[in-house]
């Protein structure tokens, strides 16, 4: 019994290290942010991702630079990303959830 609880207290320790050390995984809603999906934004007929708040700046100028020569549609999109939904941490991973 008491070497279950020890091993039981590793374990745990080691998944709470990986998770507070891995750039990629989030522990809470609030480390996670709404950007825009692909080029155009949702005021253009695009759709909406939630990725980590810490890669946001990093995010943002890939897609200048990819999105230089895009044209985007002048019309609103209603896709739910878009509409109603809120970035949310699951499971470590970004993603939107519908409200």
């Amino acid at each position: 019994m008491k070497m279950q609880f020890k091993i039981s207290l590793i374990l745990l320790f080691l998944c709470n290290s990986i998770y507070a050390t891995s750039p990629e995984l989030c522990l809470k809603d609030d480390d996670c942010v709404k950007v825009t999906k692909d080029c155009c934004p949702c005021s253009s007929m695009g759709q909406n991702k939630a990725i980590l708040k810490s890669q946001k700046q990093a995010y943002e100028k890939q897609k200048i630079s990819k999105c230089a020569d895009m044209a985007c549609l002048e019309a609103i999109s209603t896709h739910w990303t878009c509409v109603n939904s809120k970035p949310v941490c699951t499971a470590g991973k970004c993603e939107l959830k519908k409200l």
